[in-house]
């Protein structure tokens, strides 16, 4: 998958991506900061990790991921693409 899309499902599931004046998000964006992410996100993540690259990764491990990037590392970054 490349990370461009990765982020652009990722904010689907968040939040309204459709807002014009939502900031940018990049790898750098910490998890927290994105407008809809909250502490019921951390299940809906596990299932959307699950669905789109067919590993399981428990609750516990996304509360200690900081940003985008770090959510990607620990999903492996060979599913990604530039």
């Amino acid at each position: 998958m490349k990370k461009d899309r990765f982020i652009e499902e990722l904010l689907n599931e968040f939040a309204d991506s459709s807002d014009p004046d939502a900031p940018k998000i990049t790898v750098n964006t910490k998890l927290a900061s994105i407008e809809g992410y909250d502490s019921l996100s951390v299940v809906s993540l596990v299932s959307f990790i699950s669905k789109r690259f067919g590993i399981n990764i428990i609750a516990k491990k996304l509360n200690e991921v900081g940003t985008i990037g770090d959510l990607m590392n620990l999903i492996g970054m060979d599913k990604f693409e530039d």
